[in-house]
């Protein structure tokens, strides 16, 4: 299962000799997580009998994610997890106590690795050279701030150009791009890169 598998990896994590096992470990998490543009999860089942070994999927998120604080601190998985625990909650609290426990360890082992230093710092975004937004960030908050750049806007500008989030202050910033939009022309030609959807 991708919990014992996160707990062994946990265990052989600086063990030179078991190198190969723990690649394997990292590449078979990394294949089995679902993505969104914010969030990540992993599902797993048990079949019927499931609740007879207290299982849940964000307990094995909790316990996956704990394992990648311990081996693999960089890895970019680890906010999005965080976030989807954090959206899998109702009124403060999961769905049992297993989960309960296991997500409050979880995250604040987070908190304690990640998030030390209470933050004081002011994020800024520019769009090559035009100045695009600017939030400042006091303290411990679960607000968070947007900005829309018209896509009229991007279609204007020559080249390619840089985008640039830069902080200034202590603490950590945690920030997305996002990209939306539509083709001015909805009957397109085909295009073939490779895919192929057979019944």
């Amino acid at each position: 299962s991708l919990e014992a598998l996160a707990w062994i990896w946990q265990v052989l994590g600086d063990d030179p000799s078991a190198a190969a096992e723990v690649e394997a470990i990292r590449s078979h998490l990394n294949n089995r997580v679902v993505e969104t543009p914010s969030t990540a999860n992993f599902f797993t089942s048990y079949g019927d009998d499931a609740y007879l070994l207290l299982h849940s999927n964000r307990r094995t998120d909790a316990i996956v994610l704990d394992a990648y604080i311990a081996q693999d601190p960089e890895n970019s998985l680890i906010p999005k997890l965080v976030n989807g625990l954090l959206a899998g909650s109702s009124n403060g609290r999961w769905n049992n106590t297993q989960e309960n426990v296991f997500v409050l360890l979880a995250l604040d082992n987070y908190f304690q690795t990640y998030e030390s230093v209470t933050p004081d710092f002011v994020a800024r975004v520019w769009l090559g050279e035009t100045y695009v937004a600017e939030s400042t960030f006091q303290g411990y908050s679960d607000e968070s701030y947007s900005t829309l750049v018209p896509m009229d806007f991007l279609m204007q500008q020559e080249g390619t150009q840089d985008v640039i989030v830069a902080k200034d202050g202590d603490g950590r910033l945690y920030y997305r791009l996002g990209l939306k939009y539509a083709p001015t022309d909805l009957q397109l030609d085909p295009l073939d890169m490779g895919f192929v959807v057979q019944r």
